[in-house]
């Protein structure tokens, strides 16, 4: 399914939601894009992080409260729709083992 045939369909049933979305997948290969959205998609992973410094540099968007989001799977397909509900930056050495959890990944712990 792409992005925009989910969108109507979501939308449809959603139709108080906002106009707009970004569609994108995780990690930076097929194989990562495909693990991480079935962690979201199974509840497991709630939260997710990325380098602030470097996604300015690289000009990338960063996300807002309130954003809908469309997530790909590793080949482009739309699998899900999530919204951004809170944001916070923190330098590495802050980030929490409550937020390590949120994050779904491996044994949940902060060292993984």
């Amino acid at each position: 399914m792409t992005p925009e045939e989910l969108w109507i369909r979501y939308k449809q049933e959603y139709p108080e939601s906002p106009n707009t979305y970004t569609a994108w997948s995780f990690g930076d290969s097929v194989e990562m894009a495909n693990i991480l959205l079935e962690l979201v998609l199974s509840g497991r992973k709630t939260a997710t992080s990325c380098n602030y410094t470097l996604a300015q540099q690289q000009g990338e968007e960063l996300p807002e409260v309130g954003q809908m989001n469309i997530v790909l799977d590793g080949h482009g397909e739309a699998k899900g729709i999530i919204r951004t509900t809170h944001i916070e930056v923190v330098p590495f050495h802050k980030v929490t083992e409550r937020f390590a959890r949120l994050e779904g990944e491996g044994d949940l712990s902060l060292q993984h």
